[in-house]
């Protein structure tokens, strides 16, 4: 059903469990389950809980550091994404699997 290999599941239910939004159990009905409910996990959880560092690393060079047309490109590239990462870490934050649910139960 999801196209993908298993161990990307199991790793990726891993991550989840990790952070505590999935816990599973073994045996006869067992598997995973959500811990919280969706209005108190946020898209910002779940990033955090399946991608380590930044949403948006600027793609800076670093050939020439003694360059000063590279150093400015670069400073201009890092101001920019960061100001792109604190926008998405917003959006990211005030945006619940619940309300993604609901637009998805929506436009069926």
């Amino acid at each position: 059903m999801l196209n993908t290999n298993p161990v990307v599941v199991r790793r990726t239910l891993g991550a989840l469990r990790e952070s505590g939004i999935v816990e599973s159990e073994g045996g006869r009905g067992g598997g995973w389950k959500l811990i919280r409910s969706l209005d108190q996990i946020t898209v910002l959880d779940v990033q955090r809980a399946l991608v380590e560092g930044r949403m948006l690393p600027a793609p800076l060079s670093r050939d020439h550091p003694n360059c000063p047309v590279e150093r400015a490109s670069n400073a201009v590239l890092e101001r920019a994404h960061c100001l792109a990462e604190a926008a998405l870490t917003t959006a990211y934050s005030e945006t619940t699997l619940a309300q993604i649910a609901e637009t998805a139960v929506a436009t069926k």
